[in-house]
């Protein structure tokens, strides 16, 4: 049987899992939301727990979906998550809660906005869309 998470963090699951479970064990962490079409050029972090082997066979229908399986352990990829997510979630949350503040027409901005700013707003608003709880986990999981 294999025993697998799909959370944004690594070290600490996997220590989990293989103190309870003696079976196969694995760390996923898809980088990519719910609400994709497709895994087709999407990423999917890989940290191995015990007997890869076994689950080998996940992996590879991973692929076949069209993902790419990019392998590292749970203390490297938890470090670089601090960089890719917490950081860019905390910078997201900033400017957010900044524009929320100032006597703004958002619609305006949107007009006048070029492609990259626009992608920025969406950003903010996607952010605050959500659930705040899971974003203020993956920033302050973080000891850097």
């Amino acid at each position: 049987m294999l025993l697998a998470d799909l959370t944004s963090v690594k070290r600490e699951p996997l220590v989990k899992m293989l103190e309870v479970h003696s079976g196969a064990v694995l760390g996923l962490h898809p980088m990519f939301g719910a609400d994709i079409a497709s895994m087709a050029k999407q990423v999917v972090v890989r940290c191995d727990g015990r007997f890869p082997e076994r689950y080998e066979w996940l992996l590879e229908q991973i692929q076949i979906w069209g993902a790419k399986i990019y392998q590292t352990n749970a203390t490297e990829h938890d470090h670089n998550m601090t960089y890719i997510q917490a950081l860019r979630h905390f910078s997201t949350f900033a400017n957010g809660l900044h524009l929320s503040k100032q006597p703004i027409n958002l619609a305006n901005l949107l007009a006048l906005s070029s492609p990259i700013y626009r992608l920025e707003l969406a950003m903010i608003g996607r952010l605050f869309a959500q659930d705040a709880e899971l974003y203020a986990d993956i920033i302050m999981d973080k000891s850097e």
